[in-house]
């Protein structure tokens, strides 16, 4: 027997869709490779707080399950080249473990965009992008 995915139900109505459609927007508009300059996206966020379907919910985020319907309804953006600064991410009244699932999610996520992950922090203090 499969094991129910509640988080993954109705994924087209979930923040899960919400920010990889805002994703996608933003790559293909402002995202765009250009000799010389370094993109950057830092996106400040707890990562899990939805409407009809809530990451926040759940005692772990079903990764799999997840990932195959963001990749079944084309929700991966092309953020080939793009360094990612995941900030204020929310882990309040969570376990350990909520938290390592919740990073594996996105971590996964942005792999399969192309992207490269360099934070995925409760903190919301900006790095410094020079080189």
């Amino acid at each position: 027997m499969v094991a129910k995915c509640e988080v993954c139900e109705s994924l087209s109505a979930t923040y899960v869709e919400a920010v990889t459609q805002q994703l996608q927007q933003a790559s293909s508009q402002v995202l765009r490779p250009v000799p010389g300059w370094r993109n950057v996206l830092v996106l400040f966020s707890d990562m899990r707080d939805t409407g009809a379907v809530n990451l926040n919910r759940t005692l772990k985020v079903p990764v799999g399950p997840v990932l195959r319907q963001v990749e079944q309804h084309e929700l991966v953006a092309d953020l080939k080249g793009v360094d990612v600064y995941v900030l204020g991410i929310d882990a309040a009244k969570k376990e350990p473990a909520y938290w390592d699932n919740l990073r594996q999610f996105w971590t996964e996520y942005f792999k399969k965009s192309g992207a490269t992950l360099q934070a995925f922090s409760m903190m919301r203090e900006v790095p410094d992008f020079a080189y």
